[in-house]
Formats: structure tokens, C-alpha cells, sequence
């Protein structure tokens, strides 16, 4: 019983960084683990990002759990580095790849969390099922696929700064060096000078490599801490060439550097380095009628294998070919290689470097494959080079940059390359169905808008099969787009204005779906800028009994009555016209966000409108969300253009929309629109969380956490008021504080849960004791933090990804409100500097 890796593929970036690799394992025969004659097997090595990885399955009663393991191979630096990246680990289904067993997920690896993933994956009856479609023709083999994806490593340690250690001095000052860590298979380290001289006495952080090169040039992109601040992205070329071994930033702040401070905290997030060699090979000297042009010397990559460059003058256009370096790998193993290559311009500043043709280049290298390396063309003729005066010749030499890309080595010694019919099967009816899909595509756009079937429409909404049937009876389909009478109690005289909006309406929504089938539709995200404040005035306004109403704060966070009412106002405004207007059966328009909790505060007035409906599909949302959404944005632009007298909407401006909503302000009011299948009035809770404890994908659970909003908005308001004041007091600090980007600002659910878990804790609302709790939860990566009220948290079994902590939704037993927030590293920095205004000591914090 073993795990192989067979083949590994890469992937570009919309930036045309190939950060995306794809591995391909095999197990073979899975029954011994079945058996328990093993509790658990690893795969085979492979590597990304400088980093090993391996796959781990083992047996949980009747499952198979999957695992991804990190293997950091410096022990003594192991505590102070951590790995972050998104994976995708699963099962290839050999007869639809649709039917792939498979998760997402994004995670942060680092000491005592080395192995993660699912414990429960798939049981075993389903996994030895031949009719299931995991096992091969043969019985004894499964097809796991790996891929890896966006990945940082994060070296950060406290280093000594006291009198006593500072023990070196150069021209720029005293300086202190990290020990050193390892990343890419080269060893850096980080060097502080807490007070630089000839800069103000500012702090300055340099990375430095502190191994050699072997002749490579090592890309590197990172970025540089030191305590709460960071540099801006660097990019900076180590290695051969590089004018300096080392390379960083001055910062902006001065240090509080004095007798008191003994260490400060020192890191770096390495983001992409990419690993590349210069080649000089001769090109005036070829002729055809001698052996083409060899590098001058076998070069080394980063692991040490030898491999050689030729110029094959056999083609018309300049070829490249690469070889291996040596006759004979030891212990008989093989290396797989993804590389590109660049023909690298003389003249820099005047002419752009030429990149071959086609996408990066994978390849087989072992002692029994008998080949001759690997080749890649420019667009360029060798004759145009042989001439001395262009860009790319110098000296009668060209100069070839390669760029190793990914090296993989296999344990085993390949004698042929290795066949997946039933995978080629699978691209060929992928194929077969894209060209379906345009067809079909084509077929629409010849049909005018008003003549659309719209049972086409209703076909494709529904990813489950639970079509939108109510939703469309609306039309008349033997009429266009005639709405059919709807069973509303509306004034006769508003029938001809009723039919022309849901004319609109439908006539948007057939438009937009055509336009999302074509992947046009952009996505605009609302951001906020707001200005800082200082939240220490707050403090001798909180009380051990609460913050009443008839304290000062008031004045400052909470909007006047006046402006309360003419919100509330607003809000019903839009919500009866929509009531009136949206062509669907509308069971009840949720009110979430700060009006809609009575969280409402003078830096923001926001409200989430959440339109629950039978009408709408249970799932299948990245199918009919778009075209709702954008249909819902053309009915706002109506309603300012064409007034109705008898419902009156105030005038709405910045009217936007994004993936799952429409943002718009109306008299001062930012309000997001959202679609939801009604599950209390169509289905049950019961059922809701069934589906979303069983999802994995973060996209759909999103959307169940939508459809949950009357429970989320029950538990908000059932808070005692003195609990409602310390959640507007922190949600006013938040929208103080410029941050540095719209998803890095915690949403209001999430910060309310918070404040209503460290009152619980406390037993208090003084903001002291309730932001001191509230900081320890955001620093302990391990926290976990769960309800009652709905439902019995055991009765629900979901596992959720580290590194996030768990605060799980209290109307919703499969949701990790926490998820919410992508990085916690600026709302740890904020709560810092709340803590700090507060005259709370850190280390009550972290303790």
C-alpha cells in the first residue's frame, strides 16, 4: 500500500505568475487501510513554495480522513515560522469530474499544527464502491488530487534590545540579527536597527540571505514587520548579481526605545520568490553543419540537481532545449520539471525581454525515459540574433534566463510516462459540453428580449433541481413578457405603472442572465473611508451597572431622535415600494445591520434588507444571483427616473452591486439588498443546517448564513440595552479607523457576537473589562465560542478550518462567523491601540 505522486501540473495567475500547482497521487490498494492491518499512510513528498508537503489518510471508525501535512525541515526555527496557503485536497471520480470528492480550504501551518484537514472525508462504503466511480477499472487504485495556492511564509520573533546585547555596531548604528531561518532551501535572517542613524532615529528592517546563491538569482517579494508596523510589498533580486546581500525599509514611527523596553517583535512574510539563471550561450558561431550550442558548464538549481541549455540550430526560429545535467540519477529516482524561459534584452532600458511561446513547460527526467530534453521556442529568427546589431546579442553571445519554476522528485524510477484514460475522457467530454454551452448561448443572444422563454431561464437557475417555478408562473410566456394578474391588493389605478415596472424587471433579469453567461459582469465593492478617533474618551463614561441612556457618550455615538426617525422612515419607505414593486412573493423583508439590531451610530447608518421568498431556489445562487442582482439595480435607476405618485421613493444614489448584492445610499442611508429561499416559511431550520453543516464550499455557506438572518437578528435584539451600548460604542471605534482594506474591517455580526460573549464572561458592560475580554479572544488562535439558544451545539457535527478562530453562528450550528474577516492581523493592531487608550497593561491580554 502506497501514495505516489505521479504528475504535477501549474497554473497561471491572472497576472501570469504560475503560483497554482496541480498534483496527481495514487493509491494504491486502500483495502489494508479498510482493514486496520495500518491506521494511517503518507504519500510521497512534493514540493511548493520551497516548501515539503505530503498527503496523510487515515481511518476514523467507518471514514477515511484526508490531511495535508507541512514538512519544515530547520528545527530550530520551526517556532517562529509559520506557512499559509489554500489547498484543495480530494478523490477524482474516473467517470465525471462534476462528481470529484473534494475541499477547499485556506490554512495556516506552524509548530503543533502540521497536519491539517478533514477526519471524516468519506466512508469507506462509498470509497471501495466500484459503481461510485473512485476505485479504477482494476479495484485497486484511487486518483487523489492536490492543489496549492497562494502561499506566504511568516518568520517572526522577540529579539533582545536591553543595553546589554548590544554588542554590534556599523556605520548605520547598533544592530541586531535574527537567528537565521529557513525558506526555499536558502537560509535568511533579519537585521534591526531599532535607531538608524542619518534617518531621524527612525527603526529600519533588512532581509538578508545568508547563504550562497550558486549562481541563481533568487526574485523575491516580501513584506516586513516591526511591532505593530509594516513595510510596503519590497521586491528585491539576492543572489548573483545583487548589489547588496541584504535589503529592506526605514519605517515611519520611532520605537518607544528607553530603559523600560527590553524586546521588540521583528518579522517578515515572504509572498513569492521566484528562482532563475542566467545562461550566456554563443549565436553569431552556429551553423548548420555543427552539433548545436552547449551552455559552457552543467548549472545547478536550488536542490542541487545539474542540468544543461542547448541552442538547436536545426529550427528556423531560435529553440531552446534543456537537459538533464548528469547520465545517471542516483537511487534510480525521477525528476519532474516545470520551467519557462526568457531571452534576456542587452539594452534594458529601451527594449522589453522576449518570453517563449506558449505557457510554462513540464517534463519527465529519469534513467529509463529516453529522451532529449525539452524544447522551447521564441519568436525570433536565430538569423535576426547573428546580427550585431540588435538588442539581444552581445559579443556573438545571446544571453537565456531560466526560470525553474517547480521540481519534483519521485521515489521511484518512471519507465514510461503514466496514462489516465479515464482523465482524458473527462477533458474531452468537459470539451464537448463548453461548446454545448456556447451554442446554446448563441441561440439566445438571435432572440429578442421580449421573446425569451423563460422556462430556458428557469432551467439553468436551480443548481438541485428546486427550479424557480413560482417565481416564473408570474409571465405569461405566450405573451412576451406580460406580466400575469398578481394576487396583490393594489389600486386599480396603479395596474398600468405595476405592469410596466415588472416588465422592466423581468426584461432585466433575462438581459443580465445572457450577460452573465458571457462572464461580463464586475464586480464593484463599496468602501468606506472614515476618519480616526481616539477612543480613550469613552472610558470614564462606563459604569459596573452599563452605559444608560442619559451618559454622555450619547451625544457622540448615538444619531439624535430626529435622525433616528427619519431613518426608520427612509427604511420603510423603500421596503413597501419594493414590497409593491419586485414581481415575486415576498413572505417578509428582514432588516439586518445597524438600524435594522438598534446598533445604529453617528459615523454610520446602514441597514441590510434581506428578501426571504418560496419563490426563490434553495442553492444554485452563482446561477441566478447576477441577473436578480442586476435586474433589482435597472428597477432602482427606473424608480429615480420615473417617480411613482401614490408609493414615493426618495431619489437613490451610488447604486452598485457586487456578487450577492445591490448597494445603494437613500437620504443618507446605505442600504445592501439580499435574495433568499425562505427556509422557516418553506422548509425548516432543521433542514437549513443539515445543508450547511454537510457544505464545504465557503461560497454556499455564505449564503446560508444569509437565509438565517431572522434568527441572527432575534439574537441581537433580545440583548439587554446596556450590552446594545457597549456593541455601538466599539462599532463607532471601528468606523474611526482608516482601514488599510474594505475586507479586513470586522463586520458588525461579527463584532456584535464578540461584545455580547465577553459581557456573558464578565458579567459586566464596562468597556475595561469587556475590551479586555474581547482582546483575549482575537489573540488566542485557539478560541472557540459557541450557543445554545437555537439549537444543541453537539447535535450538529461540522468540523471548521483553523487558523481562524471558532465563534460559531448562534442561528446557525454550520457557520464560523469568523470566517467573515480574511486578516486579523490590522484588527489585533487596532484592538492594541484600543487597549492602549484604555490604560489596559498588554500583557492582561495575552496571558
Amino acid at each position: 500500500m502506497s501514495i505516489h505522486l505521479q504528475r504535477f501540473g501549474v497554473l497561471a495567475d491572472d497576472q501570469y505568475n504560475e503560483n497554482t500547482h496541480v498534483f496527481t497521487f495514487v493509491f494504491e490498494n486502500p483495502y489494508k487501510l479498510v482493514s486496520g492491518e495500518v491506521k494511517s499512510i503518507e504519500s510521497s513528498e512534493c514540493s511548493y513554495c520551497g516548501q515539503k508537503w505530503s498527503i496523510v489518510v487515515m481511518k476514523k471508525e467507518e471514514y477515511m480522513g484526508v490531511y495535508l501535512k507541512w514538512k519544515y525541515s530547520d528545527a530550530p526555527s520551526l517556532p517562529y515560522v509559520s506557512v499559509k496557503l489554500k489547498y484543495i485536497l480530494g478523490l477524482v471520480n474516473r467517470s465525471d469530474y462534476g462528481l470529484n470528492k473534494h475541499f477547499s480550504t485556506t490554512q495556516k501551518f506552524r509548530i503543533g499544527q502540521t497536519v491539517l484537514g478533514r477526519s471524516k472525508f468519506i466512508t469507506f462504503r462509498d470509497l471501495l464502491d466500484i459503481g461510485k466511480g473512485f476505485l479504477d477499472h482494476t479495484g485497486k487504485r484511487l486518483v487523489m488530487e492536490l492543489t496549492l495556492s497562494n502561499c506566504s511564509l511568516t518568520f517572526t520573533k522577540s529579539i533582545d534590545i536591553s543595553s546589554s546585547a548590544r554588542t554590534k555596531k556599523n556605520t548605520n548604528g547598533y544592530y541586531f540579527d535574527t537567528p537565521t531561518f529557513v525558506a526555499y532551501a536558502n537560509r535568511w535572517y533579519l537585521r534591526i536597527y531599532p535607531t538608524k542613524l542619518n534617518s531621524n532615529g527612525l527603526p529600519a528592517s533588512y532581509l538578508y540571505l545568508a547563504t550562497k546563491s550558486k549562481g541563481l538569482v533568487l526574485e523575491t517579494k516580501f513584506r516586513l514587520y516591526l511591532e505593530s508596523e509594516s513595510s510596503e510589498i519590497l521586491f528585491y533580486s539576492y543572489g548573483h548579481g545583487a548589489r547588496f546581500d541584504g535589503f529592506g525599509r526605514t519605517l515611519n514611527n520611532i520605537l518607544p526605545v528607553n530603559q523600560k523596553v527590553e524586546t521588540i517583535s521583528v518579522g517578515i512574510e515572504i509572498l513569492q520568490l521566484n528562482i532563475t539563471k542566467d545562461l550566456q550561450l554563443p549565436i553569431t558561431s552556429l551553423s548548420k553543419h555543427q552539433d548545436p550550442s552547449v551552455s559552457a558548464d552543467p548549472f545547478q538549481d536550488n536542490d542541487g540537481n545539474l542540468w544543461k541549455l542547448f541552442i538547436d540550430n536545426n529550427y528556423k526560429y531560435l529553440t531552446c532545449q534543456l537537459d538533464k545535467g548528469v547520465h545517471h540519477y542516483q537511487q534510480n529516482k525521477t525528476k519532474l520539471l516545470c520551467w519557462k524561459a526568457t531571452l534576456r534584452s542587452q539594452i534594458q532600458q529601451k527594449f522589453k525581454d522576449v518570453e517563449m511561446l506558449g505557457d510554462c513547460i513540464t517534463g519527465y527526467f529519469s534513467n529509463f525515459l529516453d529522451d532529449c530534453g525539452l524544447l522551447a521556442s521564441f519568436p525570433i529568427e536565430i538569423s535576426e540574433l547573428k546580427d550585431q546589431s540588435t538588442a539581444f546579442t552581445d559579443n556573438g553571445n545571446v544571453i537565456i534566463r531560466v526560470n525553474m519554476i517547480s521540481i519534483q522528485t519521485l521515489p521511484v524510477a518512471m519507465k514510461s510516462y503514466p496514462k489516465f484514460d479515464y482523465q482524458s475522457k473527462q477533458l474531452i467530454r468537459a470539451r464537448q459540453s463548453v461548446m454545448e454551452k456556447n451554442r446554446r448561448l448563441e441561440d439566445m443572444k438571435e432572440l429578442s428580449a421580449s421573446q425569451v422563454s423563460l422556462g430556458d431561464l428557469n432551467s439553468t437557475c436551480s443548481k438541485d433541481g428546486s427550479a424557480v417555478g413560482s417565481f416564473m408562473d408570474l409571465y405569461d410566456m405566450d405573451n412576451g413578457l406580460q406580466p400575469k394578474p398578481l394576487e396583490k391588493n393594489i389600486d386599480s389605478s396603479l395596474n398600468d405603472q405595476q405592469a410596466e415596472m415588472t416588465r422592466v424587471f423581468c426584461k432585466n433579469l433575462i438581459n443580465y442572465q445572457i450577460i452573465n453567461n458571457n462572464g461580463d459582469v464586475k464586480t464593484i465593492n463599496k468602501e468606506f473611508s472614515r476618519t480616526r478617533k481616539d477612543m480613550g474618551n469613552f472610558k470614564d463614561d462606563a459604569t459596573e451597572s452599563g452605559l444608560g441612556s442619559d451618559l454622555s457618550f450619547h451625544d457622540d455615538v448615538v444619531p439624535s431622535q430626529h435622525d433616528l426617525t427619519r431613518q426608520r422612515d427612509v427604511i420603510t419607505a423603500v421596503i413597501q415600494y419594493l414590497q409593491e414593486k419586485l414581481p415575486i412573493n415576498i413572505t417578509e423583508i428582514v432588516q439586518m445591520g445597524s438600524i435594522g439590531t438598534d446598533c445604529v451610530t453617528k459615523s454610520r447608518a446602514d441597514v441590510d434588507l434581506i428578501i426571504l421568498s418560496t419563490d426563490l431556489p434553495k442553492t444554485g445562487q452563482e446561477s441566478w444571483m447576477i441577473p436578480v442582482i442586476q435586474a433589482t439595480k435597472e428597477l432602482l435607476h427606473y424608480s429615480n427616473q420615473n417617480v411613482d405618485p401614490y408609493r414615493p421613493l426618495p431619489k437613490c444614489s451610488e447604486i452598485k452591486t457586487s456578487l450577492s448584492t445591490v448597494q445603494f445610499t437613500c437620504s443618507g442611508v446605505d442600504i445592501d439588498i439580499f435574495y433568499s429561499y425562505d427556509w422557516e416559511k418553506g422548509s425548516t431550520y432543521s433542514e437549513l443546517y443539515k445543508w450547511t453543516c454537510s457544505e464545504t464550499e465557503k461560497f454556499q455557506k455564505y449564503w446560508f448564513s444569509v437565509a438565517s438572518v431572522r434568527l441572527q437578528r432575534k439574537f441581537i435584539n433580545e440583548q439587554r440595552k446596556e450590552v446594545k451600548d457597549v456593541i455601538k460604542i466599539l462599532k463607532h471605534w471601528r468606523n474611526s479607523i482608516q482601514w488599510r482594506k474594505t475586507k479586513y474591517r470586522p463586520d458588525s455580526y461579527l463584532l456584535s457576537l464578540l461584545v455580547i460573549k465577553s459581557c456573558e464572561e464578565t458579567k459586566s458592560t464596562d468597556l475595561t473589562k469587556v475590551a479586555t475580554k474581547l482582546g483575549q479572544y482575537i489573540f488566542n488562535p485557539e478560541t472557540s465560542i459557541t450557543w445554545s439558544k437555537y439549537y444543541l451545539p453537539g447535535k450538529f457535527e461540522v468540523e471548521f478550518d483553523p487558523p481562524y478562530p471558532l465563534i460559531q453562528d448562534p442561528a446557525n450550528p454550520g457557520i464560523n462567523v469568523a470566517d467573515s474577516l480574511c486578516y486579523w492581523g490590522q484588527f489585533k493592531a487596532e484592538i492594541k491601540e484600543l487597549l492602549h487608550s484604555l490604560n489596559v497593561p498588554l500583557h492582561n491580554v495575552l496571558s
